[in-house]
């Protein structure tokens, strides 16, 4: 949604759960996922607000590799090293969407998880291969999103918004009404709905 515009709260104590990569050699490229660690941040990381825009947020955590009972290599999540790196991604399908919100209508999300980024930890020069991440909604971890003047639907990737694995916001809801069902953007967005698969698919859309 071109107006659309969300922001990411990321406080002390946010859980994020992070792959773990195991080998029995320790050579790059022997490593496979196998299970996974929850890290708690010790701090607040800031992300600004993003208009117009379809992104994964990231904030990053260190890794070491240690031996384990004289076996076998495991490479795992030690801490929360702040900062933080936005990546646009594809949009997802939409499943199911809320009313309209209203003109400057907002949505908080705050409750839930949300869906896993296979590929959320990139260690692919260090081990061979990238890491599963993911992040639940809840009062240190949310997002709220903030519509433009003529308003706008919640929708979520495979289910409604509150409980999804990705939200999005868009001009126009599943079922075809548009907050502007003449404007360009609400045309656009009605064509990828009735040209689009449903999917289970965190992906925000103003995110």
């Amino acid at each position: 949604m071109p107006d659309g515009q969300m922001q990411e709260t990321y406080t002390a104590g946010s859980e994020t759960t992070l792959g773990v990569g195991v080998s029995i050699s320790g050579d790059i490229g022997s490593f496979s996922e196998e299970g996974t660690f929850t890290q708690t941040s010790s701090g607040a990381e800031t992300f600004p607000a993003v208009m117009g825009k379809i992104v994964n947020e990231q904030t990053p955590y260190d890794y070491g590799e240690y031996t384990i009972c004289g076996l076998m290599q495991q490479v795992q999540p030690e801490g929360w090293a702040t900062g933080r790196h936005t990546v646009k991604v594809k949009p997802p399908s939409l499943d199911k969407c809320g009313t309209n919100v209203g003109p400057h209508g907002t949505f908080t999300r705050n409750t839930g998880t949300a869906g896993t980024f296979k590929a959320g930890v990139d260690l692919k020069k260090v081990i061979g291969i990238s890491l599963s991440a993911e992040s639940g909604y809840n009062n240190d971890v949310s997002i709220r999103y903030t519509f433009p003047h003529e308003g706008g639907y919640m929708c979520g990737s495979n289910n409604f918004p509150n409980v999804a694995a990705w939200d999005l916001m868009s001009p126009c809801d599943t079922q075809g009404h548009c907050s502007q069902s003449s404007s360009e953007a609400s045309s656009r967005a009605l064509a990828r709905l009735r040209g689009s698969s449903h999917q289970a698919g965190r992906t925000s859309g103003a995110r």
